[in-house]
């Protein structure tokens, strides 16, 4: 019993932490953003995105990745997680500073398969 007690303490211990080390990184990423600096955090956050084996806007099989800002940084997009997804180097290239809709309408893209995709990550959009 006692055990289990230690463990929940940790538990709660680290998600405090856990926390805390988030709202340290959108500060970070926020000033970032306010100093005309948004890809500072772009080459970590990448690090950290879900490689794909199909690019969410086309489908396709990804090749090579690259992370494109679904809202971009030219347009006030911060260089968060959420902001960010690994797509196939022609959508990225294509996208440029478009935004989502733009890009959509512009490519004749299916617009309902990109929204379940980026839901299936947890992307804002």
């Amino acid at each position: 019993m006692k055990k289990i007690e230690e463990y929940e303490k940790i538990k709660r211990t680290l998600e405090r932490l856990n926390k805390r080390l988030q709202k340290r990184n959108k500060e970070k990423t926020l000033a970032n953003a306010y100093l005309n600096k948004n890809r500072v955090n772009a080459s970590t956050i990448k690090s950290k995105l879900k490689k794909l084996d199909n690019c969410p806007y086309c489908g396709e099989n990804v090749k090579v990745s690259e992370a494109d800002h679904i809202f971009p940084v030219s347009l006030g997009g911060l260089s968060i997680k959420e902001n960010m997804v690994n797509v196939c180097k022609t959508c990225n290239r294509n996208k440029g500073g478009l935004t989502l809709r733009e890009f959509i309408k512009k490519f004749n893209m299916k617009y309902s398969y990109i929204e379940e995709q980026l839901e299936k990550l947890g992307k804002k959009f």
